[in-house]
């Protein structure tokens, strides 16, 4: 068995994740945008129940924003925590002499 601790792979792995979260907010923020733009000229019937909608749609969306920087946080720690255990294992091996 090999074990290989590629800390480039881990902070690209990082960076990937936090591009693909940052895309996915940036698309949310626009279909928010939109939603807003939609309920300002609506009036009518349809209008309280777009209104109800589109509350929850907002509701639904902060969640997911929040889930998402919650996974993109782990995934740096994470990252922090692996090169920091390797380093710490690094420094115990590097101590070690033949007597």
């Amino acid at each position: 068995m090999v074990l290989k601790a590629e800390h480039a792979e881990a902070q690209r792995a990082q960076t990937a994740m936090a591009d693909a979260v940052d895309a996915i907010q940036r698309t949310l923020a626009a279909l928010d945008e939109a939603v807003d733009t939609a309920k300002a000229g609506w009036q009518g019937d349809a209008s309280a129940a777009f209104q109800t909608a589109a509350a929850e749609w907002n509701a639904q969306n902060d969640d997911l924003n929040a889930v998402l920087s919650e996974i993109e946080g782990h995934v740096g720690r994470g990252t922090v925590q692996f090169q920091a255990i390797d380093q710490e294992g690094s420094d115990d091996f590097g101590g070690l002499r033949l007597a």
